[in-house]
Order: structure tokens, then sequence, then C-alpha cells
């Protein structure tokens, strides 16, 4: 079971309970670690699960509807949004970040952008 996930830099420190000396904790790396569910706090009232994030409604912050989320790319640098749009067959990438990403409400399924001139009609990465 996990007992701590804390940020380090550019990555994570995990604690597992049972591994408590670096030498327990060499013998597992590079080693996959699963959990279930049920073993996960749910995230806080201003969290929410990146997965979540599919089906999201994604509208300008005028109301105009851009399309739906259908999966989060993780690149190694700001994840992007890949939507499902409205009014085209091309789908949009969207970098989710805070200064496009204005408001996020995965309850309400809705995500209202502020986009840059231009990005959304671009649809390559």
């Amino acid at each position: 079971m996990v007992e701590s996930l804390t940020p380090y830099k550019n990555a994570h420190t995990l604690k597992l309970r049972g591994v408590d000396s670096i030498s327990d904790a060499l013998m597992l790396a590079g080693r996959d670690i699963f959990g279930v569910d049920e073993d996960i706090a749910p995230p806080a009232d201003d969290e929410f699960v990146i997965g979540d994030l599919a089906g999201c409604r994604v509208e300008t912050k005028d109301g105009r509807l851009v399309g739906r989320v259908r999966t989060v790319w993780e690149t190694g640098g700001t994840p992007l949004l890949v939507l499902d749009p409205e009014e085209r067959k091309d789908e949009i990438y969207v970098p989710f970040n805070r200064t496009i990403c204005l408001e996020i409400d995965v309850r309400a399924k809705r995500i209202v952008v502020d986009p840059p001139d231009g990005l959304l009609d671009l649809n390559e990465i």
C-alpha cells in the first residue's frame, strides 16, 4: 500500500508500506507498481483524476462550444487535451495548462478555455 507520494524535482517520491530502507527500495527499481481503485483516496474538492476529463464539454470563455475531450495525451511536457470537435472533422489539441484552461469542473463535465489566436485552427502537434 502507498504510504505517501511526494513531488520531488521533476518526479515524485513514493513510499510503500514495508519498504523502509534504500536497499529494500532498490530491489523494486524498474518494476511496475499496481494498485486497486479502492486503495486510492478520492481527490479533494479542488483536485481531479486526469481520466475524469474524458467526455468533458470544452467551450470558450464566451460560451462557444469547441468539442468534447476524447483523451489526454501525456507528452512529457504540457499534457494535451485531444478534442472531438463539434464543427469539423479534424481533432483539436489544446494544451492543458492554467493559462488556457481557465475553469475545470469535472463534476459538471465542463472546461472553459481561453485559447491564443489560431490555436483552435491547428490540428498538428
